[in-house]
């Protein structure tokens, strides 16, 4: 029996009472969700944003440029090849 036989059968069996009851708790709970994981990924939003910022097309060219001048290991400088 599948996970919707069973609760399909539980819920033939509920009176009118309890299947508003449970209609309200299934509404409060959809309402709890949608207000407390908006504000998470708006937030997690605008972390993505902050970090794509460098590499968005404007400032691309300045972020490759400090890039370049960036020392690596041993005092090494990143060499990128230019834009075709």
């Amino acid at each position: 029996m599948t996970v919707k036989e069973r609760v399909m059968r539980r819920i033939e069996q509920l009176d009118e009472a309890q299947l508003e009851q449970l209609e309200r708790g299934l509404l409060e709970q959809c309402e709890h969700h949608a207000n407390a994981i908006t504000p998470e990924l708006a937030e997690e939003f605008q972390l993505l944003e902050e970090l794509a910022a460098p590499m968005s097309e404007p400032d691309r060219q300045a972020f490759e440029a400090s890039v370049r001048r960036r020392p690596l290991f041993g005092g090494r400088s990143l060499d990128l090849e230019p834009d075709v």
